[in-house]
């Protein structure tokens, strides 16, 4: 269950600022010219509470078919409500042919029902567990955030302002001196409290990936195994908050009745002879090729010979989508910190719906990794063990983005094409060095550890940004300029005590 509770105040009550000054008569016909004080108190709209609650229900069970193979079968069922601040929103359904808009109102800021049915096999070919087939297919719901309810709120709040002025018969040479003489507050006049112009498509669908997985790996020696997997994986049913246009007759200046999507506004739309455009509101849907899609494939060695540990693996893979929420912990996937699907900037207007299907932020074409660890010495007093993780990988993609005049002046705007300019291939290494120190019989005492770690062991300093944006001209910005490195190398010493 997911709830925020807005509270909206100012510490003791209310917002005062003194000595403030009017030249001219204000709209009450106060003097031409006064000294005054101001405050500022909520007078509605003080609180506002939006929610989505959120049911899982998860089954799974296994067959062994026969020996060595085995059928995994499950279904996650998900149920999801959120809830603006009074329950009922705005619905709004556009029809694409005149595109004329209905807007009605229902219950709730989105309701979902998502099953989530998800497939497993797995074979030990020979029951010798030398070779392995395994096969996955399922799908999974990403269950937006609190976003969507919060940009349809019914209100916002409402704020009264108060003035009063110095004295008519006060002395205007020492108005600091607050002994002096005051007029009573009079109502000045309010603002907020606007109603919420934001509307939600009664169609619109949760966010899902479906994945298909096939790996094979079997041993090549003894202790020693290799593995080929290939991961597809395709997200669609993005949310998004787009921008609803209005079209005006630039004659009279009345609007014609007609609203746009923003992506389906006439090629002509700045410059047209006849109607002028202006963004209304935002619509809470799924907008047409909202999606990502990866395709990775996977080579990996695993050794454990004698002292040795080692795991290496190369990846070809490519992540493309439009860019949304905050870069995953792999590729196709979500982050730690960003979870859920957040709204971005992207089918705000007609500039920011174009070119958005491309490399991804986080696209590698090729990864090389390896990790490994070797034990010295052992059952010696002096023995330690040695760790050594190193990968080598293309640059990240990135896009060059241009001027969105429309949009606040941000540098949004992909003109060139998603993902088309990509950093410079980096080689990193790092190492450990560890040793441990039994107190007692199979360190019935403990264990102290001294740990060095050594990052960026050759302090290579390779270039981790660029700037992306691209203002022209404009100074003393440009286009492609280096950005972050990596930083030298570092040392960490640590000394731990387990029990």
């Amino acid at each position: 269950l997911m709830e925020v509770v807005r509270e909206t105040g100012y510490t003791g009550g209310m917002f005062m600022s003194y000595n403030n000054y009017q030249q001219g008569k204000d709209k009450y016909g106060w003097d031409q010219d006064y000294y005054y004080d101001e405050k500022t108190v909520i007078s509605g709209g003080k609180s506002s509470t939006y929610k989505g609650d959120y049911y899982a229900l998860y089954a799974q069970d296994s067959w062994e078919l026969k020996d060595g193979l085995t059928l995994n079968l499950g279904v996650r069922m998900e149920y999801t409500v959120y809830q603006n601040d009074t329950g009922r929103v705005k619905a709004e359904t556009l029809n694409t042919k005149d595109y004329t808009n209905k807007i009605t109102t229902q219950d709730n800021a989105g309701k979902f029902f998502m099953p989530a049915p998800r497939l497993g096999l797995a074979w030990d070919i020979g029951n010798e567990g030398k070779r392995k087939l395994s096969v996955f297919l399922g799908r999974y719901y990403n269950p937006m955030d609190l976003q969507i309810p919060g940009m349809l709120l019914e209100k916002s709040t409402e704020y009264a302002y108060y003035r009063r002025k110095l004295a008519d018969d006060a002395d205007r040479g020492n108005y600091e001196d607050r002994k002096y003489a005051w007029d009573d507050w009079r109502f000045y006049e309010s603002y907020g409290g606007e109603e919420n112009v934001n509307t939600l498509d009664p169609d619109l669908k949760p966010e899902h990936s479906d994945e298909f997985q096939i790996g094979y790996e079997q041993q090549v020696y003894q202790n020693v195994a290799v593995g080929l997997t290939f991961t597809y994986r395709h997200t669609e049913d993005i949310v998004e908050d787009a921008g609803i246009f209005y079209e005006y007759d630039k004659k009279t200046g009345d609007w014609t009745g007609r609203a746009y999507y923003a992506w389906d506004l006439p090629e002509n739309w700045q410059d047209h002879p006849d109607y002028y455009y202006d963004l209304d509101h935002y619509y809470v849907t799924n907008p047409p090729g909202a999606k990502r899609n990866y395709y990775g494939l996977e080579l990996t060695v695993k050794a454990n010979i004698g002292r040795l540990n080692l795991l290496a693996a190369y990846t070809y893979a490519q992540a493309k989508g439009v860019v949304f929420g905050d870069q995953p912990m792999s590729a196709g996937g979500y982050s730690a910190t960003g979870g859920v699907t957040h709204f971005s900037v992207y089918y705000d207007t007609y500039d920011l719906s174009k070119n958005l299907y491309g490399r991804l932020p986080y696209d590698i074409d090729h990864y090389f990794k390896i990790h490994a660890t070797y034990d010295f010495f052992p059952n010696t007093w002096y023995a330690f063990s040695l760790g050594v993780s190193y990968f080598s990988r293309n640059g990240y993609a990135y896009s060059r983005l241009t001027y969105e005049p429309y949009y606040g002046g941000a540098y949004s705007t992909a003109e060139y094409g998603r993902g088309t300019y990509r950093l410079p291939q980096v080689s990193f290494m790092d190492m450990s060095i560890q040793k441990h120190f039994p107190f007692g019989k199979d360190a019935k005492y403990g264990t102290l550890s001294i740990i060095l770690d050594i990052n960026n062991v050759f302090s290579s300093e390779y270039l981790l940004s660029r700037n992306n944006q691209d203002p022209g001209n404009r100074k003393p910005w440009a286009f492609d300029s280096n950005g972050a490195h990596a930083s030298p190398r570092s040392y960490h010493l640590s000394v731990k005590y387990a029990f």
